[in-house]
């Protein structure tokens, strides 16, 4: 532990400023990089959205919603 505390320290004097700048293309990117992971997180969560309506009923104990057949089923019987 205190090596480890030596050596940051000891890193921490010796570090010198960066001459470095972010580049403007940089907001542009992070912004894809953002509406890209939040359409990803939504194309997910529509394509499992049963699997977490199931389980948020059977937690809660709620009796599941029943979906209505179909018109064309009712056609198909008759």
């Amino acid at each position: 532990m205190p090596a480890v505390l030596l050596g940051a320290v000891g890193f921490s004097v010796l570090v010198t400023p960066a001459q470095a700048y972010i580049d403007p293309g940089v907001g542009g990117m992070l912004l894809q990089l953002l509406l890209g992971g939040l359409a990803g997180a939504a194309v997910i969560l529509r394509i499992y959205w049963q699997r977490v309506t199931d389980t948020y009923y059977r937690l809660t104990g709620r009796p599941e919603k029943v979906s209505k057949p179909a018109e064309s089923d009712k056609e198909a019987d008759d």
